[in-house]
């Protein structure tokens, strides 16, 4: 799943995530995969509430689910829930 952070402005808040593929550092909105716990998948919207307090320090005001993408079809399986969050503030830990 891939989180769309938008503050009360409508900036985006990024992530920077060395990629090795590239050799670079990378603007990223945070992402993340669906943990298994007991043979169960982890929701799409908690595990994009935990992502992007993992990632960003940040915790979102309002989530929801509003569709999915096939990342790279011509060459992965990977499928993306899309999350916008709404009013991101910081978080247990704060900004990262």
């Amino acid at each position: 799943m891939v989180v769309a952070p938008l503050d009360p402005d409508g900036k985006l808040l990024f992530v920077t995530q060395f990629r090795v593929p590239c050799g670079a550092a990378m603007l990223e909105l945070p992402a993340g995969t669906l943990d298994t716990h007991d043979g169960t998948i982890e929701d799409p919207l908690l595990a994009a509430h935990r992502e992007l307090e993992e990632e960003t320090g940040y915790r979102a005001g309002t989530m929801e689910r509003i569709g999915g993408f096939w990342s790279a079809p011509g060459f992965s399986t990977e499928y993306l829930d899309a999350l916008p969050g709404h009013g991101p503030a910081p978080g247990r830990c704060g900004p990262a």
